[in-house]
């Protein structure tokens, strides 16, 4: 699978920032500081095999299927809602300007996930400076998947990076990402050499990397990142199941069950222990 290395909206340099969004969540208060408006971006390079969102892998406008009974006879109709819509920067900024009161009075602002928020570089970038001209807060939920380049360019207008670590292991992430980790852990390890704030997203699925050896290898890598300042743990949900059925994604992939209360109290305490700040949910 290709490294992101430029945005793909269809547009050209001339053109007015457009992007494709599947989603926008008002009131949120699990994507970063205060209450927030978290903006979902289409288009993601992992596969990732739990993902709580596959209606965001692909890039572009598509349609579901959603197959439902009719009351009079019984039959089943399939209808193909759409997922994405085409928003030009001016007008998503407009949108998100209608909560500013909230944000200001909570310390929140506006969140950019997806998917991989930067498969939308061009656009990205454009939603973020005029954030900043508003002063509206920012954070970035992203994998890190992206050349460094890219990261590099949107940094400055960056306030709140929520960097996912998804397994430490390169052979296992790629087992159940379909992208090994090289990439992102670097890109870790340049972001905190930056200076930019950080913030570390863990996704929590028994038997994918909840064993006390990865917990331990993952919090030696991250004690040495200066930059990071917590470690939210994200307990496994199976809300992506019925998504992808509907998304023609087999739903084999997302054979996980959640993990327990002590689970995540195990895990958080032995990370707490590598020196670490750490939070059960976002």
């Amino acid at each position: 699978m290709a490294v992101l290395r430029s945005a793909n909206t269809g547009t050209t340099a001339a053109d007015p920032p457009i992007g494709v969004v599947f989603d926008l969540k008002r009131f949120a208060i699990h994507d970063g500081p205060g209450i927030r408006t978290t903006v979902f971006l289409k288009g993601c390079p992992l596969r990732c095999r739990w993902c709580h969102n596959p209606e965001s892998w692909r890039e572009g406008v598509e349609a579901a299927r959603l197959e439902r009974a009719v009351a009079d006879d019984g039959c089943c109709r399939v209808d193909r809602p759409q997922i994405g819509r085409v928003v030009g920067a001016d007008d998503l900024l407009a949108d998100l300007e209608r909560d500013v009161l909230f944000y200001d009075e909570s310390g929140g602002g506006v969140t950019f996930s997806g998917g991989e928020p930067l498969m939308q570089a061009r656009f990205l970038e454009a939603m973020l400076r005029r954030c900043r001209e508003h002063e509206i807060h920012t954070a970035i939920d992203t994998t890190l998947y992206a050349d460094w380049t890219m990261i590099e360019r949107i940094a400055p207008w960056v306030d709140l990076f929520l960097a996912d670590l998804k397994h430490i292991d390169p052979t296992e992430h790629k087992r159940y990402t379909m992208v090994s980790n090289d990439l992102i852990l670097r890109n870790l390890e340049r972001l905190s050499q930056s200076g930019s704030r950080m913030f570390i997203r863990m996704p929590v699925v028994p038997t994918v990397n909840d064993s006390p050896g990865h917990i331990a290898a993952a919090g030696r890598f991250l004690s040495r990142l200066e930059a990071v300042e917590r470690i939210d743990l994200l307990a496994y949900h199976r809300m992506g199941e019925e998504k992808a059925g509907r998304m023609a994604i087999g739903k084999e992939k997302f054979e996980f069950h959640p993990p327990s209360e002590e689970d995540m109290d195990r895990i958080a305490s032995q990370l707490r222990d590598c020196g670490l700040q750490v939070k059960i949910g976002g």
